[in-house]
């Protein structure tokens, strides 16, 4: 049997870590090994772990904060399955996830199964969402494009991890959009389509830093491009698409700011690249008309 360990990064997540490792030892089929490295967090992560490591349930890790691309690389690093489950401190999953998600990998084309998603804020109350498409086989435009994996929800062979180089320690926020596009240049993914875990939102997790996401995003995209063996595989279509959402993105920032001016300049720079992009049209809607026109204007772009 193909083994598989859980390996979770955690700063300063201990008021979420026990649901974490809860959900985990409560799957229908077992991981062979949990791994979580403490990166130099300063809250109650160490007691919070102590129990499970009392009871040989978890290897836990200790270690100077390093950041956390170092902090889930060192638990790939101090793991041994031959598949690799991604968990953040903060998420949980579905007692069926590893179950349905590790058969898929009998097709030896597979490297990495995703899935759809629960959201849940910061007292695990679920709320609705509505998910983007998913993709199966070669997705290295469709990933380029748009990060539609939730992290959490990932499982991926050990072989295809190591060989796209892991993760780049320069990265702060977006390490797994970058992992997915250098391991979508390598091998074919799958998903399960059906929500298989709960992903927490609504409270000061790293994905919530919108000014940083975005500039990684941009560090990202042109690293990737800067690498003929991917970007030899990109279209034209999902680089101008990829463009307009990083534009898009940063205009309702500038607009939440109260940076009218910049903001429109953002969505222009958008619309150059996808003039059929309905997020920014949205935006621009919100930023220039009067509040009893934006509805209309949203039915309308919604109907185009």
């Amino acid at each position: 049997m193909t083994t598989c360990s859980v390996v979770i990064a955690s700063y300063n997540y201990g008021r979420y870590l026990s649901q974490t490792l809860d959900s985990v030892l409560a799957q229908t089929r077992q991981p062979d090994e949990i791994v979580v490295v403490d990166d130099g967090s300063t809250d109650n992560t160490r007691e919070v772990a102590a129990p499970y490591v009392e009871r040989g349930q978890i290897k836990y890790i200790h270690q100077e904060n390093a950041g956390v691309s170092a902090a889930k690389q060192r638990a790939v690093e101090e793991s041994s399955g031959e598949l690799l489950a991604f968990l953040d401190a903060d998420d949980m999953w579905e007692p069926t996830k590893l179950e349905k998600q590790l058969p898929l990998f009998e097709n030896g084309r597979i490297g990495a199964v995703y899935s759809k998603r629960f959201i849940i804020d910061e007292h695990g109350e679920r709320s609705s969402f509505q998910h983007p498409p998913f993709y199966r086989g070669d997705i290295i435009n469709q990933i380029f494009a748009y990060n539609f994996i939730a992290f959490s929800s990932t499982v991926v062979r050990r072989s295809v991890f190591e060989r796209a180089g892991g993760y780049d320690f320069a990265l702060s926020t977006g390490e797994d959009y970058d992992l997915w596009i250098r391991m979508a240049a390598l091998c074919e993914f799958d998903y399960i389509d059906e929500p298989l875990i709960c992903y927490r939102r609504g409270h000061s997790n790293l994905t919530s830093n919108t000014p940083r996401l975005l500039a990684n995003t941009v560090n990202i995209m042109r690293k990737e491009l800067g690498d003929s063996n991917i970007a030899s595989r990109l279209s034209r279509h999902a680089v101008r698409t990829a463009w307009a959402s990083v534009f898009s993105a940063y205009g309702r920032l500038r607009a939440a700011e109260g940076k009218p001016g910049q903001a429109f300049s953002m969505f222009c720079k958008s619309l150059f690249y996808q003039p059929f992009m309905a997020k920014t049209w949205n935006g621009l809607a919100s930023l220039l008309l009067p509040r009893p026109c934006r509805n209309l204007a949203k039915r309308f772009i919604r109907q185009r």
